[in-house]
This record gives structure tokens, C-alpha cells and sequence, in this order.
């Protein structure tokens, strides 16, 4: 009987033990230290085809905030400059190395990304022209 007894209790000990997975606890989609993209960001350097504009780029801003999820690596964004101002949010996508910027229900524009540092780069097409445009931090 004292057997009987103990390996209940037992079995019981071990059911609670391992009740809890540890494999549960949430984790980010992305990892917003590593990535780099997080903070300010201000233009450095517009081309069109190869052809750079010759101005001097100034004064254009990108904001980054991560936003922790399971499910998507993004978070919010604002470009702004004397001129204009958008939000929205993105979503990067690292394994095409490509960052999706939504302003709405019905416009999004995907660009091609690459962060090193205090750098950002960013290309995509428009008016069938490839875009190159570089930042670099300012915080």
C-alpha cells in the first residue's frame, strides 16, 4: 500500500514538474539591437539611376521605434522634413534583406535595406528608375 502511495505521489511530482515548457515564453520576431534600425535617422545622399541630383541632401528625417510582437519585426516610422510629414508603420522581412513601409489601407512601398553601423541604406524603383538613398544616424 505504501508503495502504491508513493508512486502516485511521484508521478504526481513529476507531472507538475514538467507541466511548464519553457519553450512558451514569448519571443520577438526580430531583434530591433541587432537590426540597427531603431532611432533617427537623416538623408545624406539621393541618386536616380546612377545620377545624383549634385544638391547638397539636408534636413530629410526618418524616425524608427520598434514595436515588440510575435508575429511581424517592425514597429512605427515618421519622415518628415520642412515640407512634409508621414507616418506609418514597417515591417522587415531580413531574410530578402527588404523593409515595407505602410502609410494606409491601400499604399505600401517595399525597399530594399541594408544597415551597417551608422549607416542606412535604402533602394527601390520609382517611375521605373531605381532609387538609391543613403542616412546616416543622428541619434
Amino acid at each position: 500500500m505504501f508503495q502504491q502511495k508513493l508512486s502516485v505521489f511521484l508521478l504526481f511530482v513529476l507531472l507538475v514538474l514538467t507541466a511548464c515548457d519553457k519553450d512558451k515564453v514569448p519571443q520577438n520576431a526580430c531583434d530591433f539591437e541587432e537590426l540597427q534600425i531603431v532611432g533617427k535617422w537623416e538623408i545624406s545622399f539621393r541618386a536616380s539611376g546612377n545620377i545624383s541630383s549634385g544638391a547638397a541632401e539636408c534636413c530629410e528625417f526618418l524616425e524608427f521605434e520598434g514595436v515588440e510582437s510575435e508575429e511581424i519585426c517592425g514597429g512605427t516610422f515618421k519622415s518628415y522634413s520642412s515640407f512634409h510629414e508621414t507616418e506609418g508603420t514597417f515591417e522587415i522581412d531580413t531574410e530578402l534583406s527588404e523593409i515595407r513601409f505602410l502609410f494606409g489601407e491601400s499604399q505600401d512601398r517595399v525597399m530594399t535595406i541594408d544597415v551597417n553601423d551608422n549607416a542606412l541604406s535604402l533602394t527601390y524603383e520609382e517611375d521605373g528608375n531605381t532609387m538609391e538613398e543613403l542616412w546616416r544616424r543622428v541619434e
